[in-house]
């Protein structure tokens, strides 16, 4: 295909793979990987091929870190995330400062770093997690002094930083970037709503909820529609929608992190994309394409909507291990489709890598995930599938 012929860039391909049976809808379009490269050298490939398309209608990043290289395109025509909106949504201490601002509710909070223990005014337990970060790294309830001295020596503060992220958040002091942010615990029904902006106005279309395990706190497991009362959710639209005027959000997907407390809304984190994990079970719940859906709204058409009575249950069931192990061997697409098929998985996806340990893939640091389905149906009337789904993964190639 002719750059002339290419009308939407479409970055991150880590992710297309998901997107595999939809391979007909990125006609016209030009798929660009993510390195590992030096953002400034991502940047420039990126600006190269937004020259060569003359014809370019729509940018549309994938996850984070391709819509951060977006933002940060010179001389760009079209209607994307600019990078200090970003910025507020990517830096943890800026986005609370902004829900500050708004005066929409949060829970307490404070910036900390391993040198300022002694400054600490809230109470244990607390939640702690990076000012930035990304698979709920470095994160974990701290109930002591003793529990944070060893999270800090757990975790190093030193983490190299691009220079690209250190000049673009506005700050040298890497230390303060390698800062955290400590949150007063809540103990409440967590839920993510994943949504769109278009013309500067909020369309919900699905509210998911997280099942915890409270031991480890660790996710086992999401499942949409969730039952929210109608008031509820008119405030999360309302806040959203507050700061979507705010920041002239532009026409783009987006997810926000909440906890429910009493019937109010605590907003934990805003993420300008869609929640790529849970695509499997919005297009079965939403019976609606998700790619066609994010390329669309890209390029200013028209978002197909699911009426609320037409949607279905879904839910993903997260594979995990109480203590970190090598895995053996990768499953095969064949063998994949096999389970899938045993089971009537929407979805199985393995994200442990062959002879490395569990800990070597991020993730939590609470227990060890090596994957999830995702499922139709509800998460209690599939519970028996759950724990033959385990079973038969850990004896098929996790090192006991």
């Amino acid at each position: 295909m002719h750059y002339s012929q290419i009308k939407t860039i479409v970055l991150g391909t880590e992710n297309l793979e998901r997107w595999s049976q939809h391979k007909n809808d990125f006609f016209n379009c030009l798929a660009i990987p993510i390195t590992h490269e030096p953002l400034s050298s991502q940047i420039a490939s990126l600006q190269k091929y937004v020259t060569l398309c003359k014809n370019l209608e729509s940018i549309v990043g994938l996850n984070d870190r391709a819509i951060l290289i977006i933002s940060l395109l010179e001389n760009n025509q079209i209607q994307v995330l600019d990078a200090q909106t970003v910025v507020q949504f990517q830096h943890k201490e800026s986005f609370l400062k902004l829900l500050s601002k708004l005066a929409i509710p949060i829970m307490n909070w404070q910036t900390i770093s391993s040198t300022q223990e002694e400054t600490i005014q809230l109470k244990f337990p607390f939640f702690i997690k990076p000012i930035r970060g990304a698979f709920s790294e470095k994160t974990g309830k701290i109930h002591s002094l003793v529990e944070l001295k060893n999270h800090f020596s757990k975790y190093s503060v030193n983490e190299k930083i691009d220079p690209t992220i250190k000049k673009l958040f506005m700050c040298e002091n890497t230390e303060h970037l390698n800062s955290y942010i400590i949150q007063e615990f809540v103990s409440a029904p967590q839920y993510t709503v994943d949504f769109y902006v278009r013309s500067g106005k909020v369309i919900i279309e699905a509210i998911t909820e997280s099942l915890i395990d409270s031991h480890y706190q660790s996710f086992i497991g999401f499942e949409t529609p969730s039952l929210l009362p109608k008031e509820c959710v008119q405030d999360l639209k309302n806040y959203i929608q507050k700061i979507t005027t705010h920041l002239a959000l532009p026409n783009a997907y987006f997810n926000v992190e909440f906890f429910v407390k009493d019937n109010q809304i605590l907003i934990i984190e805003w993420n300008p994309r869609l929640s790529a994990q849970f695509l499997k079970m919005f297009e079965y719940s939403l019976g609606k394409n998700y790619l066609q859906s994010v390329l669309h709204l890209g390029q200013g058409e028209e978002v197909l909507n699911t009426k609320e009575e037409e949607t279905k249950i879904a839910h993903i069931f997260v594979l995990r291990k109480k203590r970190d192990q090598v895995m053996q061997r990768t499953l095969s697409k064949s063998e994949v489709a096999v389970i899938e098929k045993k089971y009537d998985l929407l979805e199985l996806k393995i994200t442990a890598l062959p002879n490395k340990k569990l800990s070597e893939v991020r993730q939590d640091s609470q227990s060890f995930r090596f994957g999830y389905a995702t499922l139709a149906g509800s998460f209690l009337d599939r519970a028996a599938t759950h724990r033959a789904l385990q079973t038969e993964l850990e004896a098929l190639f996790l090192d006991s």
